[in-house]
């Protein structure tokens, strides 16, 4: 088994010394799971103290060392497991630290020892993915995938196939790619990552972040993603729906009567999700959480019992902080805390009865036939008010403004800001004209 390429890596200023994977793009540690800042030279790596769990992960990632003499190959459900299911367990929270539903994998032709364990694992923001540990606590190659029996039919097929012929790991995960859109240069060559703001590709630097490039054709300015680390798989949630919002301070310990079908709470030490909630049938004094991975039944707690929640998914109606509608989010507030005001993506687009920039300058061209510089104002709620328009330059620029409606000044003003305050009067007589 080839080794899995890792690289020295900063996280934040922070001076330990994590490890981050270099077979596909990958942002977080592969031992404790923060975010990486940057890679790190293994001059600048020299003489750092390294994480512990990332360490781990290191050495659970090398191969094993091939005996001298190969022995004969022996059928697998023949052979004793290298490792017990705890010793596979251990091996796989280097790597996944909040692994768990941990089920034997037996063999096709009805043996009685198992030939790995299946497992669950959390890839951020609520989502839940299956892999495979093999009998001798090797994480199965195969990847990780969103139901258990895909990931059970992968193993048995990777088992079965004859080993592939080398291939640049990094050259397939670019090939991958290619169906994504690209935001950037025509004729880039070099490497590119999936960006975490939207569902595109930018230009990968050496540092692991994406250079800057553009939110999406049309859009003015720099996407929010850039100068960040890329995602590691399309599978991760990008930020679009999240970069906009802020929040309350969050509050990881939350009383237990408040948990809900989907929630990821900690009991024993070990993340659980909540399957189930019901309320005591006698009195209204406990509530009874029925929790994955608990084969005794539904557990009791009090209504002054107090979990920590590693996700609670809740949907929020939340106003814009520009238009003021409201709209449905589904968000994390374990880890986001409770949102508060986001963008709705609506005041990006201009409503279809709306007076346009083309339309405006039409309009007033009999009278400024230099009009430029047109820029739309409007309302704190994101109604458009009319548009002001510059007329001459440098020192000799004047203002003037126009209404939805179509009326403009016959006047111009020596500041734009001038020209904006007239428009709220000028759609009071336009009103009054129609009264």
């Amino acid at each position: 088994m080839a080794t899995i390429p890792t690289a020295p890596a900063q996280v934040g200023n922070g001076r330990a010394l994590h490890y981050v994977r270099k077979d596909e793009f990958h942002s977080k540690t592969i031992g404790c799971g923060r975010l990486v800042a940057n890679e790190l030279t293994e001059k600048e790596a020299a003489g750092r103290k390294e994480c512990d769990p990332c360490k781990r992960a290191v050495e659970a990632l090398a191969p094993a060392q091939p005996a001298e003499t190969e022995a004969p190959a022996a059928d697998v459900s023949e052979q004793a497991p290298a490792v017990t299911e705890e010793e596979a367990r251990r091996a796989v929270k280097r790597v996944h630290a909040d692994a768990c539903g941990f089920q034997p994998l037996m063999p096709e032709d009805g043996g009685d020892r198992p030939i790995g364990w299946t497992f669950r694992t959390y890839v951020g923001a609520g989502l839940s993915r299956y892999g495979v540990v093999t009998a001798a606590g090797q994480i199965a190659p195969v990847g990780l995938y969103e139901y258990v029996t895909t990931a059970e039919r992968a193993f048995r097929q990777h088992q079965q196939e004859p080993a592939p012929a080398p291939v640049d790991e990094r050259t397939a995960a670019q090939d991958a790619l290619l169906a994504v859109p690209f935001h950037g240069p025509d004729g880039h060559d070099g490497p590119r990552g999936l960006c975490g703001y939207d569902d595109h590709t930018a230009p990968l630097l050496p540092s692991g972040r994406l250079a800057e490039h553009e939110r999406r054709q049309g859009v003015m300015g720099a996407c929010p993603g850039s100068c960040r680390p890329a995602r590691g798989s399309r599978e991760e949630l990008t930020m679009r729906d999240t970069t906009a919002i802020t929040y309350n301070p969050p509050r990881r310990r939350c009383l237990a009567s408040l948990a809900k079908e989907g929630d990821v709470v900690v009991v024993d030490g070990q993340p659980m999700e909540v399957q189930g909630v019901q309320v005591g049938k006698t009195t209204s004094s406990y509530v009874w959480l029925t929790l994955d991975g608990v084969s005794t039944g539904p557990r009791l707690f009090t209504l002054e019992d107090r979990l920590e929640y590693r996700r609670r998914i809740r949907r929020d109606d939340v106003p814009c902080k520009v238009c003021g509608v409201y709209v449905v989010m589904e968000v994390d507030e374990a880890v986001d805390g409770v949102p508060n005001v986001r963008l709705c993506g609506l005041c990006d687009r201009q409503q279809p009865d709306e007076l346009t920039e083309d339309q405006a300058r039409a309009r007033v061209e009999r009278t400024y036939p230099h009009a430029h510089a047109f820029k739309a104002e409007r309302t704190e709620r994101g109604r458009l008010t009319g548009y002001t328009f510059q007329v001459g330059r440098l020192h000799s620029a004047r203002y003037g403004w126009i209404t939805p409606a179509g009326t403009y000044a016959q006047g111009l003003e020596d500041y734009r800001s001038q020209a904006a305050a007239m428009l709220p009067m000028a759609a009071r007589d336009e009103q009054a004209a129609r009264a």
